[in-house]
């Protein structure tokens, strides 16, 4: 049997068409389906940082440091000596105070000798709240000499009781007015009180 021109011109034009159908089943059989993603090592640690792989994507891994304080061994403070009884007293836990209350001898001005011999006495009284014991000085703070020591022993006294403080000085021998003026001290050396005079005239 013959083929006219028709049926040739027919086969040709199925051929490519035929080709274009077994490439396209070429390739859902090799590649149409992709790759499952494979998991990175480390992916199931807690805190791993890390995903399964992704076709086309790239991991970095960074380093992190942990701060870890640096202990710090503890240095206690140096010992403190205790403080005296008498010390405490000073501090706080009681007040000092010394109250003028007259002058027992040698009022101020008295004539007295050049050179003689002087007792002066005061009396006051303990208006603080502390017992004035051996610790406890009496100095001269301003004014003449006359021969006298620069400190003294406070007169004992209980608190609220009254006491007299007597020393003993020297009158100069030059004539003119003279002036001494004396305080009371705490054993941390603290002036508290009214201050004390002795006011004299040598002729």
């Amino acid at each position: 049997m013959k083929h006219g021109p028709a049926a040739a011109g027919a086969r040709g034009a199925a051929r490519p068409a035929l080709f274009l159908l077994v490439l396209m089943t070429a390739c859902r059989a090799t590649g149409a389906d992709p790759a499952p993603s494979v998991p990175t090592p480390g992916a199931s640690e807690p805190g791993g940082g890390l995903t399964a792989a992704s076709p086309g994507l790239s991991l970095t891994m960074t380093a992190v440091s942990v701060f870890s304080p640096t202990a710090t061994a503890f240095v206690p403070h140096e010992s403190v000596e205790p403080i005296p009884p008498e010390t405490q007293a000073a501090f706080g836990s009681c007040a000092d105070n010394l109250v003028f209350m007259g002058d027992l001898t040698y009022p101020d001005r008295a004539l007295v000798f050049p050179g003689q011999a002087l007792e002066k006495q005061w009396k006051v009284r303990n208006a603080g709240r502390c017992d004035w014991g051996p610790e406890y000085r009496f100095r001269r703070v301003g004014g003449a000499a006359l021969s006298a020591r620069e400190e003294f022993a406070l007169y004992p006294a209980a608190a609220g009781s009254e006491a007299v403080i007597s020393i003993h000085l020297t009158a100069p021998l030059a004539p003119g007015d003279y002036i001494s003026s004396f305080r009371a001290f705490s054993p941390l050396g603290i002036a508290f009180g009214d201050t004390l005079y002795i006011d004299v005239v040598v002729a």
